[in-house]
């Protein structure tokens, strides 16, 4: 990504932010270089009133399916928070607090083998009101995913304690986390919020608009990795004896490696042999006001 390109997306994404609070306006889509198509946002706004959409009370509703026959997890255009995390029990538990009524709810089920948290064709309007919509997903401790994907609207993602080979977060004004959890693969993707991640990392792909990334890596990366920030900073934490190839640029944030000892200039790249056993993998890492940093572990 160019250096002018970046310039041109925190203007625009910066003025969307004050306009809009939190949300994506019409004619954006397409113009980052991460893909927010898949918020299905549409370009037709249409308000709602609170008193169509949201009821008198707070529902908490309980769903339960077995474990050994969910394999995915996808949840799409969720409105508000999403957490998922470790439970007691032998079964898949999703917990969802909502005001909304019946027919604004989220759809929750299972097809095949993926439990799937949906929402009807109603949510392509906007809506004004103090509107709850919470999901909680618990799962067995030994439980490992092939693939959980979930994304949220105007709430942040929190996932805990979760093994998948492919993990993938995002949300538009809602920061994203992960704690101990064990991927080989993990995409996360915020407008406005931050993005922090700790666990056993195999490689991953973050990019943020207007927060910081944090990244802990337990183990060593085994791909290529890629940050992207606007105004945030990008921290990575890994191995001092990890063989890596950091390519970065920036355009007024400062670039520190507490692993190499160099000058850095606002672009460039340096390797890191390290323990010459471990595969070379490059670390590539670009912002426009933030800093950058490597630290040891």
């Amino acid at each position: 990504m160019k250096k002018t390109l970046y310039l041109i997306m925190g203007i625009v994404w910066l003025a969307v932010a004050v306009v809009l609070g939190s949300f994506l306006v019409q004619g954006l889509n397409g113009s980052l270089p991460w893909n927010f198509a898949k918020y299905h946002v549409s370009n037709s706004w249409n308000w709602a009133s609170a008193g169509d959409m949201v009821g008198s009370r707070t529902d908490v509703i309980d769903y339960e399916f077995d474990a050994d026959l969910i394999d995915e997890i996808e949840g799409i255009m969720v409105p508000d928070a999403v957490h998922i995390e470790i439970g007691s029990g032998s079964k898949i538990t999703v917990k969802y607090r909502t005001n909304l009524n019946e027919d604004y709810r989220l759809r929750i089920s299972s097809k095949r083998n993926t439990l799937c948290i949906d929402r009807d064709d109603a949510f392509s309007k906007n809506f004004k009101g103090n509107v709850v919509s919470e999901v909680t997903i618990k799962v067995p401790a030994n439980k490992k995913f092939s693939s959980v994907s979930l994304t949220s609207v105007s709430g942040g993602i929190n996932a805990e304690n979760i093994s998948a080979d492919y993990l993938d977060l995002n949300s538009v004004s809602g920061s994203l986390s992960a704690s101990n959890v064990n991927s080989g693969n993990i995409r996360c993707e915020t407008v406005s919020g931050s993005v922090n991640l700790e666990g056993n990392i195999g490689k991953t792909n973050c990019n943020t608009v207007s927060g910081s990334i944090k990244v802990e890596n337990r183990g060593k990366f085994t791909g290529d990795c890629e940050f992207g920030s606007i105004s945030g900073s990008v921290k990575i934490s890994l191995d001092e004896d990890s063989a890596y190839k950091l390519i970065y640029s920036t355009v007024s944030g400062s670039v520190k490696d507490e692993i190499i000892d160099s000058k850095f200039s606002k672009s460039g790249s340096v390797t890191n042999k390290g323990n010459g056993k471990d595969k070379m993998i490059s670390l590539r890492v670009e912002t426009v006001s933030g800093s950058i940093k490597i630290l040891k572990n």
